[in-house]
């Protein structure tokens, strides 16, 4: 284990049955079995990470009552260092000023930190006619750690989607 970043790295193992001829007094004859063959992946723990949603998509249900909505963020492929990044609220069919409360804040996840829980105050509103959605949004990644392409966002950002229902 080191404190530098090399990527995972990988070998096989491979068992034979190779037999001697030659027996050893008091062990019982053994043989290999089906899985013979393994591969050995050694994860570099020396990578600040991505940092992503748990979920791009959350669905709720809105309530009489107001409460929080915890919306996890997870670090993978590594958790070296510490990292932060923005996280703010945008506006959809939900707005802040109805249906939940607006967010602008930063995140950081220390040496080894994998999660964090953003708590997202959604607002009673009673009756819905429809279902209404908004936007929380990860941005501005320091400290090494980045953004997956395939998430929604892609390199410069992260998504999830919340949708009140009706």
């Amino acid at each position: 284990d080191d404190e530098e970043w090399e990527g995972h790295e990988e070998f096989n193992v491979v068992l034979y049955d190779v037999h001697n001829g030659v027996e050893t007094p008091g062990c019982l004859p053994a043989a290999l079995g089906v899985a013979c063959k393994t591969n050995v992946v050694i994860i570099d723990d020396d990578d600040p990470g991505m940092i992503a949603f748990e979920k791009e998509f959350i669905e709720v249900e809105g309530t009489a009552e107001d409460y929080d909505l915890n919306v996890r963020v997870v670090r993978r492929h590594g958790s070296r260092g510490a990292v932060s990044c923005r996280y703010h609220t945008e506006d959809g069919t939900a707005v802040s000023k109805l249906d939940f409360e607006k967010l602008d804040s930063v995140l950081e996840l220390n040496d080894q930190e994998a999660q964090y829980d953003i708590p997202v105050f959604i607002k009673a509103r009673g009756r819905y006619e429809s279902t209404e959605v908004f936007r929380l949004v990860l941005s501005e990644a320091t400290g090494g750690a980045r953004f997956g392409d395939s998430t929604d966002g892609g390199k410069d950002c992260d998504i999830c989607t919340v949708s009140i229902k009706a």
